[in-house]
């Protein structure tokens, strides 16, 4: 995991629409993250039966995201490993540092630095986790654009213009676009509401703990 300092951030407001960039600031408490998207690898750790294949119809990767995963099941797996999904706005955080920047290195996409909408980046699907160092959030987290889409917890219940309203656990969020995703998705603010059962090819998570919850020993990369 990454650590995430306290501080104050900016991050999508809660009235905006799904494709709006209007930030407001929030304060947060320090939080670690995974660097990485949770891989094939790690999610058999949690059930052993999960093969990926039959999402992808593609050979098996253990070192790509897990996808196919909907929200409950990303819940479960983080509670499972003594974590938990981040919420839209520690997600934002990580992705994005102090800046208002649209995306984790700056305002503009490159070949090298995410696995989004077509072959110019190098795959023509998911790639494993970290295939793009240069893509790097201003904490190290890997992945956050692209590759897979990542659920979050929970939305905020109240109207969002041209939204569904989201009603308890009906309707949740993925953030970062995926290996699908054209550019104008595949950004930071970028909102993908959609409903909590979904098991979609490009659905991944990664999971986030309170830095009280996890003992510092050493550097802040866990």
């Amino acid at each position: 995991m990454v650590l995430v300092p306290a501080g104050t951030y900016q991050v999508n407001a809660p009235s905006s629409s799904k494709s709006a960039t209007r930030l407001t600031a929030v304060t947060l408490p320090a939080f670690y993250i995974d660097r990485t998207e949770i891989t094939v690898e790690r999610y058999q750790a949690f059930q052993d039966a999960y093969d990926e294949t039959g999402f992808t119809g593609e050979p098996s990767c253990p070192q790509c995201p897990a996808v196919g995963i909907d929200w409950h099941s990303a819940r479960r797996y983080c509670l499972w490993a003594g974590k938990q999904l981040p919420t839209e706005a520690e997600w934002e955080a990580a992705a994005r540092g102090p800046s208002s920047q649209r995306l984790p290195w700056g305002h503009k996409h490159s070949a090298q630095t995410g696995n989004i909408l077509g072959a110019e980046d190098g795959f023509d699907w998911l790639a494993p986790v970290g295939s793009f160092p240069r893509g790097a959030s201003p904490f190290a987290a890997l992945d956050m654009i692209g590759n897979a889409w990542e659920w979050v917890r929970p939305v905020p219940a109240v109207a969002l213009a041209g939204e569904a309203r989201p009603s308890g656990e009906k309707f949740q969020r993925v953030k970062g676009g995926s290996w699908r995703s054209p550019k104008q998705m595949a950004v930071i603010s970028f909102r993908n509401t959609v409903e909590s059962t979904v098991k979609n090819p490009t659905f991944g998570f990664r999971c986030a703990k309170p830095a009280a919850l996890l003992s510092n020993k050493g550097s802040g990369n866990k």
